[in-house]
């Protein structure tokens, strides 16, 4: 025999088995084939193998075919619980039950697919390709237990997530395009080139502030003696008052600001401590 009649793809562990044409695929959904006298009552004699047509022979031959590349593709843990099956068709039932589950938890997770479906939004902070990645892993979930979007579903439901941010962008689309034909990968395009925009316009945030707490370096009025206290002392003792009255919780640009407009303040002070000095010693000579 040819040895492209048993394998011809190979056995790859790195992609799934190839199921051509040749019925191996309904082998492996309706059970294996038996030759019978008469092929289209399924409670008719079986045929001798000796009484085997070549036709009959080769498709008896996909029933151990169809088995060997469904547990060539399955991982050692798979092949333990599939161990029991004798036929591809019981492989294939084991493992759609224990991924899939029956029918009643398949509608559970359709359900709660469903709901994931349409409470998903786009988060803060979150990219259009990183909101995609999200959105195709809920709707590849969907696929596989029986439940599929259509391409215009799953347009307008990516439009619909977007934050307020984007509502702009999403009435030009609207507008613009025809939504019944318009393609999923056009409309993620263009989100993206949106998104460079968007980009660009957000301001350049600042540093965090830095606070400075000023402390009063030299003694205060009441902690030294009248008498002690000279001229000179008492204006270095107003403007550190001054400065320290302002600048308990300030951030540096602020305080630079203000330390400025409080030099021009202390100087038109001083110049009133001058006279009312001069005026008070005149009085006491």
């Amino acid at each position: 025999m040819s040895k492209n009649m048993y394998i011809a793809e190979g056995v790859s562990l790195y992609r799934p088995p190839y199921f051509d044409d040749t019925g191996m695929w309904r082998i492996i959904t309706d059970g294996n084939f038996i030759p019978r006298v008469n092929q289209n009552d399924s409670t008719s004699t079986l045929k001798k193998e000796a009484d085997w047509t070549a036709e009959e022979k080769f498709k008896v031959l996909l029933n151990s075919k169809a088995q060997l590349f469904l547990s060539c593709a399955l991982s050692r843990e798979e092949n333990e619980r599939v161990d029991e099956c004798t036929t591809a068709k019981e492989v294939w039932d084991t493992l759609q039950t224990h991924h899939e589950g029956t029918s009643h938890v398949k509608e559970t997770r359709i359900d709660i697919g469903i709901r994931k479906f349409e409470l998903f939004e786009m988060q803060d902070g979150e990219t259009i390709d990183e909101m995609y990645s999200r959105f195709t892993t809920i709707v590849n979930e969907m696929r596989s237990i029986g439940k599929a979007y259509t391409v215009q579903e799953r347009v307008r439901k990516i439009m619909r997530c977007l934050p307020i941010i984007w509502r702009p962008m999403v009435t030009v689309i609207s507008q613009a395009k025809n939504l019944d034909v318009f393609g999923l990968e056009e409309l993620i395009g263009t989100l993206r080139a949106h998104e460079v925009l968007l980009q660009e316009d957000k301001p350049i945030k600042k540093g965090k502030a830095i606070a400075l707490k000023m402390k009063t370096m030299l003694p205060k009025r009441n902690d030294v003696p009248r008498a002690n206290v000279n001229r000179d002392d008492q204006m270095a003792e107003a403007m550190n008052n001054m400065v320290a009255s302002v600048a308990g919780n300030m951030i540096v640009g602020e305080y630079a600001a203000k330390l400025e407009s409080l030099s021009k303040h202390f100087r038109f002070f001083c110049v009133e401590v001058d006279e009312q000095f001069m005026c008070h010693r005149s009085k006491m000579d």
